[in-house]
């Protein structure tokens, strides 16, 4: 079973987690806190935001490339993660796409006698700062989406969208042919309605909010009072930015919702 994070990868996460980490040691020791180009000292409050952000991206990387483990298929069998009580009932003939995600087992079921899918710890719910379900169960009919294709940075993923949600499997982390060859088989075109989760989607949502990002840091620069000092300047910036990043997306999120409600139309008017 392919390891989701590899040596080489943790080596990666190490070495650049003790580079995050390092930033705002050596401001603290060396008592003069971060310093630009030309020596020029940062405002304070930026300091403050940028040696918060280092350190969150400093601990989260060393644990990631210490203490993270991943575990093999069968390893977690003997912890009882997949027999456990939340487990649905399957049926012999099953189609399943097993795979390890790190310290939890990962999964698709087709139970095709029961008209069911099942995802395991893999189904991410529509919504702000949601999570993987232990387990999510639909029928086959609320699958609207199937998407599989290479990813930039990433590799080959199949991408199952459902109307509750999504699911993402990475091909170095499973082989999941089989279970695609069926979902197409059965869902043998995608609704457009649903298009956020195509992955030939996440580079223009990804400059929609970077340039958004920007044009709110260069309004805030716009809207800066005259004669305002450095400490003004680096609130008005941050605040800017942060404005125009979460507008994009409650912006990519009114637009997702906009385009399933006509499905649910369409539905109700077809008496579906």
């Amino acid at each position: 079973m392919i390891p989701r994070i590899n040596l080489f990868q943790r080596v990666l996460i190490l070495a650049f987690s003790l580079l995050f980490l390092a930033l705002p040691i050596y401001a603290i020791l060396s008592g003069k806190g971060l310093v630009g180009k030309g020596g020029v000292p940062v405002p304070f409050i930026a300091s403050v935001f940028i040696g918060t952000v280092s350190t969150i991206f400093g601990c989260v990387g060393l644990w990631l490339a210490v203490f993270a483990k991943s575990m093999t298929l069968e390893e977690l069998d003997q912890f009882l993660l997949l027999e456990n009580g939340a487990r649905p009932e399957l049926s012999a003939d099953t189609l399943s796409c097993r795979y390890s995600l790190g310290g939890k087992a990962g999964g698709v079921f087709i139970d095709l006698a029961a008209a069911q899918i099942h995802f395991q710890n893999c189904h991410v719910r529509r919504g702000f700062l949601t999570s993987a379900d232990e387990w999510f169960s639909c029928s086959i009919d609320d699958v609207v989406g199937i998407h599989d294709r290479y990813v930039k940075k990433v590799g080959a993923c199949l991408t199952i969208v459902t109307r509750s949600g999504h699911c993402g499997i990475r091909r170095q982390d499973a082989d999941y042919s089989a279970v695609c060859g069926q979902l197409i088989e059965l869902i043998p075109s995608n609704d457009p309605n649903f298009i956020i989760h195509d992955p030939r989607m996440h580079s223009i949502i990804g400059t929609l909010i970077a340039g958004s990002g920007i044009a709110g840091l260069l309004s805030g620069w716009w809207l800066l009072p005259k004669q305002a000092g450095d400490t003004l300047l680096a609130i008005y910036l941050i605040l800017g930015t942060t404005l125009g990043v979460v507008g994009a997306v409650f912006l990519v999120a009114a637009i997702d919702r906009w385009l399933q409600s006509r499905t649910v139309s369409g539905n109700r008017d077809a008496g579906v």
